[in-house]
């Protein structure tokens, strides 16, 4: 099945929502802000997609998945060559739960593999009385009970604040050097005072979480790729030691980095 536009894509799941929609397609540009009244499964094969959710922006590496409940406006972007992506779009009743009332990032169980084996490649929308409409159904009640426990906060605030902006793109320019908070107020031209005051102020956060969160989400993107060993993704990322960043990637995904490449690897070669 093949749309002319995103806006044709909306009205024509809108028409179905009673039904369990599947969806595969390559992600070649950026698709814009949208909503939906169903919930909305998206699988990432290949690099990491972006998603951003009001002031939010989620990393999505490939053997993840991003839950999106009903009504929540997002965008999704990517970096690279193109992604494939796998999206399951649930009626509105399949989002009660209260796992399902916030948006999540998770790693894939094996359960969620083999669902993806079955139905990767395919377009097409079911009914109840269709056996891969039960297999979705049943997936969608088990999920919760399996992989709740492993959610990543793989987010980073964002914000249109001029100001703020500048001092975001100055961590992003210079994460991978021992850069401190009076070196990114030389650089910009405030006081550390005033530019702490500023992303306490738009983002809630701290310089030294907003660059702890981000040099990992980088981190993550190499671990993805699968090139380097987790020694040297940490000097890659601005870390003096494996230790530090250890402790660093624990406290941002409540994972260690060997516990994170195990759920990736798991997630690509179940067994």
């Amino acid at each position: 099945m093949k749309y002319n536009n995103h806006r044709e894509f909306l009205a024509d799941i809108e028409q179905h929502k009673h039904d369990i929609y599947i969806y595969c397609h390559t992600l070649q540009e950026v698709v814009p802000m949208h909503t939906h009244s169903q919930g909305h499964v998206l699988v990432v094969v290949g690099g990491v997609a972006t998603m951003n959710v009001e002031h939010n922006e989620y990393y999505i590496p490939h053997g993840y998945f991003v839950w999106i409940p009903p009504r929540v406006s997002h965008r999704i972007t990517f970096e690279g060559k193109a992604i494939h992506l796998l999206n399951i779009y649930y009626p509105p009743q399949f989002s009660e739960a209260d796992f399902y009332r916030e948006v999540g990032v998770y790693p894939m169980p094996s359960i969620l593999y083999h669902v993806v084996e079955l139905i990767e490649g395919q377009t097409e929308y079911l009914q109840p009385d269709h056996w891969k409409y039960e297999l979705l159904a049943t997936t969608n009640h088990i999920l919760p009970h399996i992989i709740s426990p492993l959610a990543l906060q793989l987010r980073l605030p964002t914000t249109d604040h001029p100001v703020v902006s500048q001092i975001i793109s100055a961590i992003q320019r210079n994460y991978r050097e021992a850069v401190t908070v009076e070196q990114i107020s030389r650089e910009i031209g405030l006081s550390v005072r005033t530019l702490s005051r500023h992303m306490n102020h738009e983002l809630h956060i701290t310089f030294v979480q907003y660059l702890r969160i981000y040099r990992i989400l980088m981190a993550i993107k190499q671990m993805v790729d699968n090139r380097e060993s987790i020694t040297n993704i940490a000097y890659n990322v601005g870390y003096d030691s494996l230790t530090a960043f250890s402790n660093s990637f624990f406290k941002v995904t409540g994972c260690r980095p060997s516990q994170f490449l195990q759920w990736h690897n798991d997630a690509r070669c179940p067994k």
